[in-house]
């Protein structure tokens, strides 16, 4: 079953135990996981307060090993879409 690493990035506001263990409740097909909280990530890198995914990818680089996919649930928004979150942990 493929592992699914979530964080939350900037102030969004969710209970991330909450949201992953009614994942797993669910008949789904992955291992969803609280990785962690993303507080700080710097300067944004684009014009409009707006952050890479160079950024985020940068910022996961220690969890690709441990989960299959990375989730990024945030309210800032990011490089071509405010909705893009999810990046394989494989290059």
């Amino acid at each position: 079953m493929p592992s699914l690493g979530s964080f939350v990035a900037g102030y969004l506001s969710v209970d991330m135990t909450g949201l992953c263990s009614l994942l797993n409740n669910a008949q789904s097909h992955y291992n969803c996981n609280r990785a962690g909280t993303i507080s700080n990530m710097g300067p944004p890198d684009l014009p409009n307060f707006a952050y890479s995914d160079s950024a985020f990818v940068r910022l996961l680089e220690n969890y690709r090993d441990q989960y299959d996919y990375l989730v990024i649930l945030t309210s800032v928004p990011i490089e071509d879409n405010f909705f893009r979150g999810i990046l394989t942990a494989t290059p």
